[in-house]
């Protein structure tokens, strides 16, 4: 089966290096974002919740993201 005109990569095409190296350094700074974000939350909320909850509101956020992203994968 032929690639489309249309198509940049097709399944098995590689992208050259340092496009690899901005996607990734693209995904990694996404991920940082999703991960400080629930800080700025609970300190916001810092009078309101209890340390176990603000623990667990941290846990919940870093294990949502990593399986978010094997099922991306």
């Amino acid at each position: 089966m032929r690639k489309p005109a249309n198509l940049i990569y097709g399944v098995d095409d590689k992208p050259p290096f340092m496009m690899s190296l901005m996607m990734g350094t693209q995904h990694v700074c996404l991920m940082f974002i999703t991960m400080i974000l629930p800080v700025v939350i609970v300190r916001q909320l810092s009078g309101t919740i209890t340390p176990q909850e603000a623990r667990s509101f941290m846990s919940i956020s870093m294990f949502s993201g990593g399986l978010v992203t094997i099922l991306q994968a």
